[in-house]
């Protein structure tokens, strides 16, 4: 089941955990797509978080194929 912004806590950064729950994706395909550089996170105070800025951006943007990434979020699919 995919969240929608406004049942996750607002903020201007959100954990891995809540990114996953938002693009209803495990934890590890957002550590991924980090790692990858396709999502941008930042370390504040320990703690690896990312912008909503970014996430917004890559809700947005074109994956690899051409497709808004907003269409192949789910677990089964492909992505982040």
């Amino acid at each position: 089941m995919r969240f929608a912004m406004s049942e996750v806590r607002r903020s201007d950064c959100y954990t891995i955990r809540e990114v996953a729950l938002i693009l209803d994706v495990d934890p590890l395909r957002v550590s991924h797509a980090i790692r990858a550089g396709s999502l941008r996170a930042v370390l504040r105070s320990g703690r690896l978080l990312i912008p909503a800025k970014a996430l917004m951006q890559a809700l947005d943007g074109p994956t690899d194929h051409g497709e808004t990434s907003t269409g192949s979020n789910r677990r089964s699919g492909g992505g982040l």
